[in-house]
């Protein structure tokens, strides 16, 4: 039989585990990024970019949030002589 060689590439965008179910445009991003220089072809990712970004700015506020509803319960704690793990 004749043999024909094959080549392939596989990417992979990381996201975190919390986001599994969700988009997570920076992981597309990323692996766009890659493809479109492997294929030496050029894309317009700009809503790509503005999704990415957006979200991030989505993100850093839960995170502030969450980090001053738990400084609140550690203080609230505290005052009754009780610890909360972090």
């Amino acid at each position: 039989m004749g043999q024909v060689a094959l080549i392939g590439t596989g990417l992979l965008g990381e996201i975190p585990h919390i986001f599994s179910q969700s988009p997570f445009s920076a992981a597309s991003l990323g692996v766009l990024r890659v493809f479109t220089t492997i294929a030496g072809i050029d894309l317009d990712f700009s809503e790509l970019e503005r999704q990415s970004h957006d979200l991030e700015q989505q993100l850093t506020q839960l995170r502030h949030q969450l980090q001053e509803k738990l400084a609140s319960r550690q203080q609230a704690a505290s005052r009754f002589g009780f610890s909360v793990d972090t």
